[in-house]
């Protein structure tokens, strides 16, 4: 999904809709409309991302549901890229000095082993 996202901000230069909008001074009529459009375009965008997901993990359409990739469309804006070093980049740090020193350093090492 993420990979269909980043291909998505590249081509429209932009992030997919979230589908909802917020409240205004308007009328009846014409938020609905707005709202209706809204949706509309939202809906379009999580199907984009979706058959370019089910398109890059081999047409394989499991786990790339409708309510799942719309969810993720909807919390797109909330992402972050954090980048950070493997284990072995980091310089010969032994796991007896990590476990024998502060309890925050073994935690720090048992993140970065996960990596």
């Amino acid at each position: 999904l993420v990979k269909a996202l980043s291909e998505f901000y590249k081509e429209f230069e932009v992030l997919p809709l979230t589908g909802s909008i917020p409240d205004m001074v308007s009328t009846t009529a014409n938020y609905t409309k707005l709202r209706d459009i809204h949706r509309e375009k939202a809906l379009e965008d999580v199907n984009w991302i979706r058959k370019r997901a089910i398109s890059l993990n081999g047409e394989c359409e499991e786990g790339f549901e409708e309510d799942t990739v719309a969810r993720f469309c909807k919390n797109a804006r909330n992402l972050r890229v954090i980048r950070h070093s493997k284990i072995f980049e980091e310089g010969n740090r032994s796991l007896e000095g990590v476990v024998s020193s502060t309890p925050s350093d073994a935690w720090w090492f048992a993140v970065h082993l996960a990596g």
